[in-house]
């Protein structure tokens, strides 16, 4: 039988309200990662005038998301927790919703990132509150990414038409 310790976390604890690193970044990776294939859904099917701009832009971006993830796993590899990588775990952490788009429109597209980029900051600012100083390095960690996360969402903003 597995050690508990090197396994991931499952969304009990968060469920319940209570926040620990290994849960905060489990989530964060389940979040980054359906942010990672909506970025992709836009590079790929933007539609507009805006669509050169939109389609280098989110090119940016998914990279940056895969060095988000590959920081987030490595922080978790850190704290001897195993980084999810099925696709039901990710899935179930995240804190964005599947999406099912049928919307190819550059700006309405660029809307729902901005909006996805934000609501990820949000979650990063309440894991900070709640790792507060027991755990200064996780919340150091979320208080980068949730400026990151800010600036993106500004950009995207400032792609719509």
């Amino acid at each position: 039988m597995p050690d508990k310790k090197n396994t991931h976390p499952t969304n009990t604890t968060k469920d319940k309200g209570e926040v620990t690193p290994t849960v905060a970044l489990v989530c964060a990776m389940g979040s980054i990662h359906s942010l990672f294939f909506k970025t992709l859904h836009t590079h790929w099917n933007a539609k507009g005038s805006r669509f050169l701009a939109v389609h280098e832009f989110t090119e940016k971006q998914y990279g940056s998301l895969l060095l988000e993830l590959d920081n987030l796993a490595e922080r978790l590899r850190a704290l001897d927790t195993i980084a999810p990588t099925d696709m039901e775990t990710l899935t179930q952490a995240s804190i964005l919703r599947e999406d099912h788009l049928d919307v190819y429109d550059a700006s309405k597209l660029c809307r729902h990132l901005a909006d996805s980029h934000t609501n990820v900051s949000n979650t990063y600012e309440n894991f900070i509150k709640k790792l507060g100083d027991e755990h200064p390095v996780s919340a150091d960690l979320f208080t980068q990414l949730a400026a990151h996360h800010e600036k993106v969402a500004w950009m995207y903003k400032s792609l719509i038409d």
